[in-house]
């Protein structure tokens, strides 16, 4: 069982948008991008029985919450704070990658699904 049984949706957004930067060097995600992921996550996380649930309200302090969302420069997230299992996961690089494989293949499909 993790140290805390309860996520903050925070480290989660940053998690994504850090990892986005690097990848795609973007450095905001949408909201769309944010629930998937925040999904894709908490699956990972039941599938290892860590007893971890990601909270739903992101701290407006530490993000832009527009059209998209990002990091403001008040931000006072720390990944390094977390326990190491769930650290590792939400930095896992090839677990990432898997996740925005997954969600690029569903847009695709959608996208397949509305040509003439």
């Amino acid at each position: 069982m993790a140290k805390q049984p309860f996520l903050s949706k925070d480290y989660v957004a940053f998690a994504l948008i850090k990892a986005k930067s690097k990848i795609f060097n973007e450095n905001f995600v949408t909201q769309s991008e944010l629930n998937q992921f925040i999904l894709f996550m908490q699956k990972e996380f039941n599938k290892r029985n860590l007893g971890v649930v990601i909270t739903h309200t992101l701290y407006i302090g530490n993000f832009n919450v527009n059209s998209v969302i990002s990091i403001t420069d008040k931000c006072y997230i720390d990944l390094n704070r977390l326990p190491d299992e769930i650290y590792n996961i939400l930095t896992d690089e090839s677990l990432i990658l898997q996740f925005f494989i997954l969600y690029e293949t569903k847009r695709l499909e959608l996208l397949n699904k509305l040509e003439y």
